[in-house]
């Protein structure tokens, strides 16, 4: 569940998602840690720096690239009433690292990741909402990056109807907001591993928030 905390909520990737989320044709391996020798070596350092930033940028983006769909097809309620929606994650293999199989393996396997989900989360109507209102916040923040990506997430928040709002909660049924909120969670991730060139020298912060606050989103108490 998502909740509220004063320090960063610690992530734990799944040991399944180890050969998902491709995030390049390179060793995705951190960058070397960073040396101070002096002098000119500052703009070493500075370069290892955004290396090192480069990478952990694209973690959450090769993780949202991985998703194949989300699913909700089930709801609980809890003891005191509160309706959870179980969020079934379905992810691709990269082809190219899968090991080599004969046809028939091979269409077991892609069976197998059409009909299974690759994991489970449940989260309350409440947790759609915080994540909804931390991505606005987010790119609001922005308020001189024009920037497609940022655009895109603003105009959705704004007009979208297939959204967590109060009215939604209010008047509609379960199975209504089990639908609203299966088109939020797949339109949310389609745009979040999107990448919009970035206009003038402000650098957008939003294309490496975003991702995180999803991938953090999704992977919190996931089971499998």
């Amino acid at each position: 569940m998502a909740t509220a905390s004063s320090s960063q909520p610690k992530i734990i990737v799944l040991p399944q998602l180890e050969l998902l989320a491709p995030v390049s044709s390179q060793a995705s391996s951190p960058p070397a840690a960073l040396t101070h020798t002096g002098g000119a070596d500052g703009t070493q350092a500075q370069l290892k720096l955004e290396a090192h930033r480069r990478w952990n940028t694209s973690l959450p983006v090769g993780f949202l690239t991985s998703i194949d769909r989300v699913e909700i097809n089930e709801t609980r309620t809890l003891e005191d009433d509160t309706q959870v929606y179980v969020l079934e994650v379905f992810l691709s293999l990269p082809t190219s690292r899968l090991p080599t199989y004969n046809l028939k393996s091979e269409k077991a396997i892609s069976t197998a990741q059409a009909t299974l989900p690759t994991f489970t989360v449940e989260h309350r109507f409440s947790d759609f909402e915080e994540l909804r209102s931390n991505v606005s916040a987010s790119v609001s923040m922005e308020r001189q990056c024009s920037c497609m990506y940022c655009l895109g997430f603003v105009e959705y928040i704004r007009f979208a109807g297939s959204q967590p709002r109060g009215l939604v909660k209010l008047f509609s049924g379960v199975e209504k907001r089990r639908q609203k909120l299966t088109t939020f969670m797949n339109d949310f991730v389609t745009m979040g591993r999107r990448r919009a060139p970035q206009k003038g020298r402000r650098k957008c912060e939003a294309q490496e928030l975003v991702p995180k606050l999803l991938l953090e989103f999704l992977l919190q108490g996931a089971t499998y």
